[in-house]
């Protein structure tokens, strides 16, 4: 029996090594029938080679003329810098194929490479096709740095030789000149390289294993020997079948005479459809998204008849734009075909569309530098607390100033405690490299955990931050101090109640609404605590329209349809229809619209914090001069109307028990007297709201409303110019302290009055057109 010898292992590493030499000859082969261009970032380039592949050509493979004076120790050129190394895996990772037209290359001339590409001495070896392509294409102009400057060689002698100009031009016999355009000098490296040998290293095998300085891995750098190296290097056949190679490639990619012409031309053709498809999409999805509407329907099947708002307007796009026409022709008659009409589409573009103005907001919040925030939380229909941010800042844009308040997003609150709050409204602002140190205000409601003077939010963020103010939201709180008010006596909450009965039995009948429609020209409205202009909404067509409110209830009393119809119908009649009822009717109907009308006001879109002031004050004034009246005028007109109507005005008197030993008796008050004490309870609250809440904002307005008043620094009087020019002064000096470091109070006043001279001359112009 037999056994067939078995190869040692010697021979398969030889075999091993022949295939990867034959791979190395075979190598980019089909560079020449292909046309691809080099993606324009270079950081997705694949990390296929590692460091060491920049060491392949062995210093033994030079020529025998040059070994002798190459210095393999040297540290210039042996050992590469961490910057060079970074460089290296930079480039290393740039061999991705892109098929992209050279026609939309619109780059500038001086950025066609990038930085570590301009140096011949930083490129990887071998160079891939990509980057072949792309240098080839764009020439090496800019690559040869025939400007300079150059190293030096010092010989031992101490005589310097260096690298000229000169050199990159060839002068024939008969003085013509060509340029050299394959010499390239690396100044990294301070070294000259040949551009084509280098580029095409597979023109050069089969030459008794020899590679010419000029496309080693270190360079032709001995300039006392460049006179004749650079004529042999010329001469040398593995020169010229680099140079003819380059020249081939070149001319083939200027032509487009390449085989694969025709290809990207089906390819661009591709990419332009797809683009077009994209678009329309985009412009869908960005329609639905402004219009706040749902993108998807509840079935969007092909069976259903409704399927969604961003189906069904692709499908009407279709009928009239013959790009989407065909798409949805060929998305319909194959099944696996790629449509980018899917949910997952849809998603994904509305978060790469979100995700881009976010980032718009923050660069613009940066630019600003400094920024108000503007926060609250609120639960969503699935129960879920979310906190909502806003971001107030300064926009400049050439000559156009803009108080910009942009939407920075929704957050699902963690907890309800000010910690955990402030925590993840810092987070926020971290993950976007935004310093809460720029903030310089805080806009919060007035709940415990937002405003708190000890643990509040607000406290929490000025002891990180004490140059943020916090200004309370003043329609809140002005809503807050009717609330309050309408709770500090029975009578007053029996009001509300009372209307909120009234608009609860009309609404809930056809035939009771349409009964009060015949009798009343203003329909009843529906009042919440959480929206006081509400309340306001609800008193005024009961107090404009109260005996025909009568005359309605007692007709439904009278002949209602069912017997609740009846029974409640007298039950409110006998509410509606009592003094006490009457009293406060009288006071809200008169109240109620000047509170409105404030809150109209903190409402307007470009209020300045001085005309808020003035607004809130002028209420104050109000309640102040007219509490008297306003008290005696509720309680004679509702004993005017109780008269009318035949209504008893004297209520039953609740005596107070005794104690044993208690001899005297009480003086009872009478009824007008008790509910004129009433209606001055409820001012009195009003007045106390006002002024513990909107404390803040008069501070506020002392500290900066003079800035919104700079028309009083303008024209005065002789006899008043140097009082008002103190007084603004001391108010700069004021206002310069509470900013160390960051405002001055003599440029300040200048600024201002520069700007008070602005707005006049703007006037002006504007009445003269």
């Amino acid at each position: 029996m037999s056994f067939k010898n078995k190869p040692s292992g010697s021979y398969y590493r030889k075999r091993s090594a022949q295939r990867e030499v034959d791979r190395q000859k075979e190598c980019g082969s089909l560079l020449k029938f292909l046309k691809v261009d080099q993606p324009e970032q270079p950081n997705q380039l694949d990390n296929e080679y590692e460091q060491s592949e920049m060491e392949k050509v062995d210093s033994s493979q030079v020529f025998d003329e040059e070994t002798s004076d190459i210095d393999k120790t040297d540290d210039t050129i042996q050992v590469k810098s961490k910057h060079e190394e970074n460089i290296f895996e930079k480039e290393n990772r740039s061999g991705d194929f892109a098929y992209e037209s050279s026609a939309e290359v619109s780059e500038p001339e001086s950025d066609k490479f990038p930085t570590y590409i301009k140096d011949i001495g930083l490129w990887l070896r071998p160079i891939k096709d990509s980057l072949r392509l792309q240098l080839v294409e764009q020439g090496v102009g800019e690559l040869q740095n025939k400007a300079g400057p150059f190293v030096e060689d010092v010989d031992e002698r101490g005589t310097s030789r260096s690298l000229t100009s000169q050199w990159f031009i060839k002068t024939l016999a008969n003085g013509k000149e060509l340029p050299r355009d394959w010499l390239i000098y690396s100044p990294v490296k301070g070294a000259a390289f040949c551009f084509c040998c280098i580029l095409f290293p597979h023109t050069q095998s089969g030459q008794g294993g020899t590679v010419s300085s000029f496309a080693s891995q270190h360079g032709f750098s001995k300039w006392r020997k460049l006179n004749p190296r650079i004529l042999d290097h010329e001469k040398s056949p593995y020169h010229r079948q680099c140079y003819l190679s380059w020249k081939e490639l070149e001319a083939g990619l200027h032509a487009g005479a390449l085989i694969d012409h025709s290809l990207e031309q089906a390819i661009q053709q591709e990419r332009m459809k797809w683009r077009e498809i994209l678009k329309r999409v985009l412009d869908v999805i960005l329609f639905v998204a402004k219009q706040n509407i749902a993108l998807r329907g509840h079935r969007e099947d092909d069976e259903s008849h409704n399927r969604g708002n961003f189906y069904e307007l692709i499908l009407l796009l279709g009928k009239y734009d013959a790009v989407l026409r065909e798409h949805l022709t060929t998305v319909t008659l194959t099944a696996r075909s790629t449509s980018y009409l899917s949910p997952t589409i849809q998603n994904e573009v509305i978060n790469l569309l979100g995700r881009t103005v976010h980032e718009k907001i923050v660069e613009d919040i940066k630019k600003a530098k400094y920024f108000t925030i503007i926060a609250d939380s609120t639960p969503d229909a699935a129960h879920v607390d979310q906190m909502s941010i806003i971001v107030r800042y300064v926009v400049l844009q050439q000559n156009n100033v803009e108080v910009r308040e942009s939407f920075f997003g929704f957050f699902a609150m963690k907890g309800k405690t000010a910690a955990i709050f402030t925590n993840q409204l810092l987070e926020c602002f971290e993950q976007d490299n935004i310093s809460i140190q720029d903030c310089r205000g805080l806009g919060f409601d007035n709940a415990a955990t937002m405003s708190g003077i000890h643990t509040g939010v607000q406290t929490r963020i000025r002891e990180l931050n004490p140059l943020a103010v916090f200004v309370p939201c003043c329609n809140h709180s002005l809503n807050l101090v009717g609330v309050h008010a309408a709770e500090v006596n029975p009578e007053v909450i029996t009001f509300f109640g009372t209307l909120d009965r009234l608009f609860a039995f009309f609404s809930q009948s056809t035939g009771r609404w349409d009964v009060m429609k015949r009798h009343l020209q203003i329909s009843l409205k529906r009042h919440a605590d959480t929206r006081w202009s509400s309340k306001a909404e609800a008193v005024k067509p009961v107090f404009k329209q109260y005996n025909e409110l009568i005359d309605c209830l007692e007709e439904l009393r009278n002949n209602g349809d069912t017997r609740d119809t009846r029974s409640d119908a007298g039950g409110l009649l006998d509410n509606v229809m009592s003094f006490k009822f009457l009293v406060f009717l009288n006071l809200w109907g008169k109240v109620l619209p000047e509170i409105d009308r404030v809150q109209a006001v903190l409402q307007t879109k470009h209020l300045t914090l001085k005309e808020a002031a003035v607004a809130l004050e002028s209420l104050r004034i109000m309640l102040v001069e007219d509490r008297d009246q306003l008290a005696k005028g509720a309680v004679e007109q509702a004993a005017a109307h109780c008269e009318e109507n035949g209504i008893t005005i004297q209520e039953r008197i609740r005596r107070r028990k005794k104690m044993h030993d208690e001899l005297g008796n009480d003086d009872q008050l009478s009824t007008k007297q008790e509910y004129d004490r009433k209606v001055k309870e409820v001012i009195d609250a009003l007045l106390q709201e006002i002024t513990n809440r909107f404390s803040k904002v008069h501070e506020l307005d002392e500290d900066f409303g003079f800035v919104c008043d700079v028309k009083s620094l303008l024209q005065p009087s002789d006899n008043e110019t140097s009082s008002i020019k103190a007084k603004w002064m001391s108010r700069c000096k004021d206002l310069s302290k509470k900013y160390p470091g960051h405002l001055d109070d003599i440029e300040l006043l200048e600024e201002l009055l520069a700007l008070g001279i602005k707005i006049d001359a703007v006037k002006h112009l504007h009445e003269a057109r």
